[in-house]
């Protein structure tokens, strides 16, 4: 019993030093300089695989998003040209991170047999040159520090376009942020620098290299180019910040255009102006139009015998007095419109909740009039301009959230940052559809 105890704690041991012996033996970075600043990156990277981390294939995750001193982003391209596998085509896709793109190499349903594999990496990178006053400089972390499990050996090598001197060199071990420097500058001739590690790199500890040399050796990008690349990369904030004055903007032009410049002198006057109905008195006095502006007509076309309202047993009924509508032919127009939409060519109506139509027509009909006839001429209503303000805020909330998705894709990323927006989008939604249903 306790022999097999002792073999059963052997198996269990070597089991463990097994795991411990999944690692990276070999980690060669080759970036090759452009003419035009574009990097092409070749990674090869030697691993053995024992099941545990490395089970169908590897994750390699890249930076494209930094912060400069001033609090702006940059954003750095980055395109996948192909990925091997012991020197054979492997699949692949590409997963969106809060600062980058992770490449997720392998498939589900293969398992990686136990052993070495040789992963062989090819990506082109931009805007990773930096243009100084008195030299160019690639500042390149060539391994990352995203690895779980160690890296024995770690190279880079820097090849330029052209034969140029290496001004400086710079390298640096450890995790993020490290200044270890524990590796070296193996060879160095005109146009090309390699540097290896002197000792074996732990989990999320990697190798950054740093190579300087004579402006005029890689194209500097346009004015027109870095504004663009400053666009892109901070679209979100742009956007949010651009629209938000603009809306300020707004509304500060449609209060100068309808606040009351001097205090009206109040004359009461005690019948209606020449030419004026009861609904347009108080339209004008109100500024808007309401339900009683309506009920107002209907009782100026009672008190002018146009119309009358005669019970019948349990029904109210409708009636022309004259038998056409503005008999007398000097009846407001406006009225003569209610009684044309009230009344049609019948001479009477039977309120019965079947006559709902001939009111709200009516009624309808007396609105656009009195806007028509006195919205923006005797006062500005704020009306149109607050609807319109509602739908220019759904806009900025529409466009705000697609900038943030275009400045990156990534799921998690957008819903925390939509989280500042989610309330005033409901409430914006909210009160679109509302004046969207009254017009």
């Amino acid at each position: 019993m306790r022999a097999w105890l002792s073999a059963l704690l052997l198996a269990f041991g070597l089991l463990g030093t097994a795991h411990a012996d999944e690692r990276i033996t070999d980690f060669f970075s080759d970036v090759t300089v452009e003419a035009d600043g574009d990097l092409i990156v070749t990674e090869s990277i030697r691993v053995i695989s024992e099941g545990n981390e490395i089970k169908r294939g590897l994750l390699r995750d890249f930076p494209t998003m930094y912060k400069r001193q001033d609090g702006t982003a940059v954003k750095v391209g980055f395109d996948v040209l192909d990925v091997r596998r012991d020197d054979q085509p492997e699949p692949y896709k590409l997963e969106h991170l809060d600062n980058g793109v992770r490449i997720r190499m392998g498939s589900a349903d293969v398992l990686l047999s136990e052993g070495p594999h040789e992963y062989v990496i090819r990506y082109r990178t931009t805007r990773q040159v930096g243009f100084f006053k008195d030299f160019d400089e690639l500042y390149w972390n060539a391994t990352g520090t995203g690895w779980t499990f160690p890296i024995d050996h770690a190279r880079a090598r820097i090849t330029l376009p052209q034969p140029a001197e290496i001004l400086k060199t710079a390298v640096y071990t450890g995790p993020m942020g490290s200044r270890d420097t524990n590796a070296r500058v193996v060879d160095s001739r005109p146009g090309q620098v390699t540097f290896e590690t002197t000792e074996p790199l732990g989990r999320n500890e990697g190798l950054t290299v740093a190579a300087s040399w004579p402006i005029g050796i890689i194209a500097p990008p346009s004015a027109a180019r870095i504004w663009l690349d400053w666009v892109t990369a901070n679209a979100g904030a742009i956007v949010a910040v651009v629209g938000f004055l603009l809306l300020c903007a707004y509304y500060v032009a449609a209060f100068a255009k309808t606040r009351r410049r001097s205090h009206p002198m109040i004359v009461p006057l005690f019948e209606p102006p020449a030419g004026m109905s009861s609904p347009e008195v108080r339209y004008v006095v109100r500024q808007e139009y309401d339900q009683r502006t309506f009920v107002v007509a209907m009782l100026e076309l009672i008190g002018l015998r146009e119309m009358r309202m005669v019970k019948k047993s349990e029904d109210m009924t409708f009636e022309l007095a004259g038998g056409r509508p503005g008999k007398s032919g000097a009846l407001d127009p406006m009225l003569a419109g209610i009684l044309g939409k009230l009344f049609g060519k019948d001479k009477s109506f039977v309120r019965d909740g079947l006559e709902g139509t001939r009111f709200q027509d009516a009624e309808s009909l007396l609105e656009k009039s009195l806007e028509k006839e006195y919205a923006g001429k005797l006062f500005e209503s704020h009306g149109p301009k607050a609807r319109r303000g509602r739908k220019l805020w759904f806009l900025y909330l529409v466009l705000s959230l697609a900038a943030v998705w275009f400045q990156n894709p990534n799921v998690s990323r957008f819903l925390f940052m939509c989280l500042p927006f989610c309330i005033p989008a409901i409430i914006g939604f909210t009160l679109f559809y509302g004046s969207w249903r009254k017009n």
